[in-house]
């Protein structure tokens, strides 16, 4: 089943997939539910709600804004309590750090490395999005056609100052 069915089917149902349990990533704030094989949804943990909305929220504001969408992971839609967005595969291997511009060297990507720098300089400076967050490998994925995108760009610096005195 392809995106443009479940997001075109008013009687898609969404809860039913986080019913299933089928999560596929974990963040301080929020959990990632499997759909399909092109989108997921972005679910606020209980214990965090209003923090895991506020990035939410964030995220869809970057993506809707935002001059330069290239390097972005799609956001098709908003709710109160969830989003759902385009899934993209995870370039960090459990749980990696460091950087999207050393990854990007490390596997001959290097003409993408001014680019994508450049990209996310000018996203944090126009949102106010936190730039070690945007920098972090563990936010990145590479969609169906093989291209880079952000998974997760809705911190900003206030919201992380947030997440780190509540989540720790």
């Amino acid at each position: 089943m392809s995106n443009i069915n479940l997001l075109d089917d008013p009687n898609t149902d969404f809860y039913a997939f986080m019913k299933k349990g089928r999560i596929i990533g974990r963040g301080s704030t929020r959990l990632t539910y499997r759909c399909d094989k092109e989108i997921v949804i972005k679910v606020p943990k209980p214990r965090y709600f209003d923090l895991g909305q506020a990035q939410n929220e964030i995220e869809a504001g970057v993506y809707e804004n935002a001059s330069q969408k290239k390097f972005l992971a799609k956001v098709y839609h908003l709710e109160s309590d969830f989003m759902v967005c385009e899934r993209l595969r995870p370039i960090a291997k459990n749980k990696q750090t460091g950087s999207i511009i050393n990854h990007l060297c490390s596997v001959g990507k290097e003409e993408l490395v001014d680019e994508i720098y450049h990209f996310i300089h000018q996203l944090s400076d126009e949102f106010h999005l936190h730039l070690m967050d945007l920098l972090e490998i563990g936010n990145w994925g590479i969609d169906r056609k093989g291209n880079y995108k952000l998974l997760d760009y809705g911190c900003t610096y206030e919201l992380y100052t947030e997440i780190f005195e509540k989540v720790g």
